[in-house]
């Protein structure tokens, strides 16, 4: 798929990208960084509602990673010269049909390094991760829609439930990693 082509900059654990020669930016194409585990950017969001849902994706049974599994609200990676900033909207847009308009406020939250290997699969996929929580404005929700086919549905739960589903096998890495992540910065500011 034209995906798996798309240009994916080499970066440190930071989400620095590396450059040669001082100035050119190091690029693979997704395939390869996941081939051979070059890390590389992706955005993580966490979309809460007013009334303190958070919403829990449903992979596609037709992604080649973690297919039907629970997920985190949004993530995706930076394709070539983007920046996080703007692939969150993107990849909000395109998984959920949120646009930037329905955000009542966006907060960076923090950058973690993410490994995810499957062997059998010849995945190595390592991601500085940046996580936002991304507020919904109140009505927001009603203008949901799944345009890219990358997710089957939405799961919303509060935060102790969210926890629960940490238990749960079918749950991809976004989750698995990304939400402890915005837990314990959520406890932190409480």
């Amino acid at each position: 798929s034209p995906e798996k082509d798309e240009p994916l900059n080499v970066t440190d654990s930071k989400g620095n990208e590396s450059v040669l020669n001082g100035y050119t930016k190091i690029s693979f194409p997704r395939w390869s960084c996941h081939l051979l585990g070059l890390r590389h950017r992706c955005p993580h969001g966490v979309v809460v509602l007013t009334n303190g849902f958070i919403i829990i994706q449903r992979r596609s049974r037709t992604k080649d990673v973690s297919p039907g599994a629970f997920d985190i609200s949004v993530g995706g990676h930076i394709k070539g010269n983007g920046s996080y900033d703007e692939t969150i909207y993107i990849e909000m847009a395109e998984e959920l049909g949120f646009r930037e308009s329905d955000i009542s406020r966006i907060t960076e939250i923090g950058i973690y390094e993410s490994n995810t290997s499957i062997p059998e699969k010849h995945f190595y996929s390592i991601e500085a991760r940046k996580v936002y929580e991304l507020k919904l404005i109140d009505g927001s929700f009603d203008k949901i829609k799944f345009l890219d086919d990358e997710v089957a549905g939405v799961y919303l739960c509060l935060e102790d439930e969210a926890k629960e589903l940490l238990k749960n096998d079918n749950i991809a890495s976004g989750l698995k990693n990304t939400l402890p992540f915005y837990l314990k910065w959520k406890s932190s500011i409480n």
